[in-house]
């Protein structure tokens, strides 16, 4: 017997027997007559498992041919389907991130140049970062090159 859940009671369980036909006729054609087939598992959960073993043969087959169609449709293209579905939505992700960030360096900038940034000349800018920067890697530089006993 197969022990299954049924949906509308949620919990109770419920004894269902396929056919005794049905399950004799299961190796039908497959296998030497006088085969017997071993005792089939529990099924619990698994309602469309349930329906499909009180099918008729043909009725059966139908169903697991039709089961089997969608199980090799998607292992065969549902699944560059999903991973195209996914770059989609990474693609549509990294363009909304981009777009917040945009507006909110749109409004820091706004921000910035309200409160901190005063108007310079571009050549007095370019002369106190060099000041600031190059001189004192140039000194670090020549230091590091008279520490060095390799330098020619």
């Amino acid at each position: 017997s197969v022990v299954t859940y049924d949906e509308e009671s949620r919990g109770q369980p419920q004894v269902v027997k396929p056919p005794q036909a049905a399950l004799e006729s299961l190796g039908e054609g497959w296998l030497p007559p006088g085969t017997r087939l071993p005792q089939l598992p529990p099924f619990r959960p698994s309602s469309w498992v349930d329906k499909t073993f009180l099918l008729a043969p043909e009725n059966c087959t139908a169903e697991l041919q039709a089961a089997e169609l969608e199980a090799r449709a998607f292992c065969n293209s549902g699944k560059n389907d999903l991973l195209i579905a996914a770059e989609t939505t990474r693609v549509a992700c990294l363009r909304a991130r981009q777009s917040f960030l945009d507006a909110h360096w749109s409004l820091l900038r706004a921000h910035a140049l309200k409160h901190y940034v005063k108007p310079r000349e571009v050549d007095e800018v370019i002369a106190e970062l060099s000041a600031r920067y190059l001189t004192s890697d140039l000194d670090h530089y020549q230091k590091e090159q008279a520490k060095n006993p390799f330098v020619v």
